[in-house]
């Protein structure tokens, strides 16, 4: 969440380059992939809460630089 890597950055040292590279995924390829890891399961109610609480970086949160990842 925003609150959370508010306080991670705030406690890094000064001088650190602070980058955040976020991939967002259509949700049937990302459900395929699930599907294609072998002895890795995550269950539907965890997969659901992360999905319900993703929010993309941003600048304001301490970030100097964000990157979409391909």
């Amino acid at each position: 969440t925003p609150k959370s890597r508010r306080k991670f950055l705030s406690q890094l040292p000064k001088g650190y380059t602070k980058v955040a590279v976020y991939h967002e995924i259509d949700e049937d390829v990302r459900q395929e992939r699930m599907r294609g890891r072998v002895g890795k399961t995550i269950p539907s109610f965890a997969d659901d809460d992360m999905k319900k609480w993703y929010k993309r970086p941003e600048m304001g949160e301490g970030f100097d630089l964000i990157v979409a990842g391909v």
